[in-house]
């Protein structure tokens, strides 16, 4: 584990995630770790069943072609056609966001990251280390409550400098993913 200029210990980091004894940032979504009671990676296999469910029904409804009077077998065949496609695209699109990391703060459930079926254990590697930040925070509070640690009553100098560097970290994070989402628009708008 290495720790940056701030002294924040970083659990993971790249360029959509980052973990930290202090905090988890992920897109535009910066969470507390203290404040984090539960971490849950959740598949979506409902909306998955579902979406692959409708478009097999789009698919069969073609067997259906010949029983279909001959003067609206064009428009039919035409919705059918549009029909299994918007449910293929339905299909790909949770496909794209089928596994979620959430987090419970309070009655709350937060998805911070959402990844398609072939970044699982992505995924799972950011909670699982996500999971480890918790603990030690919960260690460095028991510790803080036996009086093992002290805790100074004011912020010197450094802390104060700790909280900017966090802010300004923060802020350089949002705004790459920013600029990598409107790439990313702009490439989706020009194959269009």
């Amino acid at each position: 584990m290495a720790t940056n200029e701030i002294g924040e210990k970083i659990y993971y980091s790249d360029p959509l995630a980052k973990v930290t004894n202090v905090r988890i940032t992920c897109n535009d979504i910066s969470v507390p770790i203290g404040k984090i009671e539960k971490v849950h990676v959740s598949p979506r296999i409902e909306a998955y069943c579902f979406s692959v469910s409708i478009f097999i029904a789009s698919l069969y409804s073609f067997l259906f072609y010949q029983t279909v009077p001959s003067s609206i077998r064009i428009v039919f065949a035409a919705v059918m056609a549009s029909a299994a496609a918007a449910s293929f695209a339905w299909v790909y699109q949770v496909c794209g966001n089928y596994i979620e990391l959430e987090l419970s703060i309070g009655k709350q459930r937060i998805a911070v990251l959402r990844s398609g079926m072939s970044k699982r254990s992505y995924v799972r590697r950011i909670a699982g280390l996500l999971e480890e930040a918790i603990l030690d925070e919960k260690k460095y509070r028991k510790m803080k409550e036996t009086g093992e640690i002290a805790e100074s009553p004011a912020l010197s100098l450094t802390e104060t400098m700790r909280i900017k560097f966090i802010l300004e970290d923060y802020a350089s994070i949002k705004m790459k993913i920013r600029e990598q989402y409107e790439r990313k628009v702009k490439t989706q708008g020009a194959m269009a």
